[in-house]
């Protein structure tokens, strides 16, 4: 009897098989630089054994939907997708996925794209590399650390935010206060965690954190409300929420909200 683990390992060497095949039939090589190898080809070649890499954050869809309106508009994106060979996942994109789903979505069979592709990759090698590409990005850690136990819970604390508070998102690593931005807020949350020595779940944290909101409404423990633009004020009024009257709450803050609740205090 065959064991999920054995089924899994045989996906990966169709996969494989199957990604050497396309390769050598179709693939054009254009470059070649240690580790890294470039090709052009047709993505309709390419997508059937092309996945996300399990570390990645999911795309944002509403971005692919509108890098697909920009390129019927006549923009131009440009069509360079990384991806590696991996032992446990096979051939998976490490960066470029947003580009992948536009691609995906244009459904054009003659359309091309450059690949950059580390063969027989480690996951050093391709967290070394992805680094590299997003240097000017922030990047939460916690989707590159083999020893987060707590990204789940993290992803969706934030997406429950993201879902009740709507008009606070933003897509901007340096929005405007009151508002947020996705990936800020999960590097957040993991540094209250790391902050409380993993002391406290993400579950008992989004319960600081609604006690903290609370405290922010009633001017307590943040900076006075005459400090901030009325504009601000107003916003957080309407929605009740507050927690974003600065770029990231501080973890002193949910600290001395977990020191009051641990003494009866709320």
């Amino acid at each position: 009897m065959l064991m999920l683990s054995d089924v899994r390992n045989l996906k990966v060497q169709c996969v494989k098989i199957q990604m050497e095949s396309i390769i050598t039939s179709f693939a054009k090589r254009i470059y070649t630089h240690g580790n890294h190898v470039g090709y052009v080809l047709k993505y309709k070649q390419l997508q059937p054994i092309c996945k996300k890499w399990s570390k990645n954050r999911h795309p944002d869809m509403n971005r692919v939907q509108e890098m697909y309106e920009y390129h019927n508009n006549g923009g131009y994106i440009p069509k360079l997708i990384h991806l590696a060979e991996l032992k446990d996942e096979g051939l998976i994109c490490y960066d470029g996925n947003h580009r992948r789903e536009y691609l995906q979505m244009i459904g054009d069979d003659e359309v091309e794209c450059v690949v950059d592709i580390i063969f027989n990759a480690t996951n050093d090698d391709v967290i070394e590399s992805f680094k590299a590409i997003n240097k000017a990005v922030d990047v939460p850690e916690i989707y590159l650390e083999d020893s987060m136990n707590i990204k789940d819970d993290v992803l969706e604390l934030v997406k429950k935010y993201e879902t009740m508070f709507k008009p606070f998102v933003s897509r901007s690593s340096k929005c405007r206060t009151p508002n947020f931005n996705r990936d800020v807020l999960t590097e957040n949350v993991t540094k209250i965690y790391r902050f409380m020595n993993g002391s406290k779940t993400i579950k008992e944290i989004e319960e600081l954190l609604n006690i903290l909101n609370l405290e922010y409404s009633k001017n307590k423990i943040c900076k006075s409300h005459s400090k901030y633009k009325e504009s601000v004020i107003d916003k957080c009024k309407k929605y009740n929420l507050w927690l974003f009257l600065e770029r990231e709450i501080p973890s002193e803050h949910v600290e001395k909200i977990a020191h009051k609740k641990r003494f009866g205090i709320f």
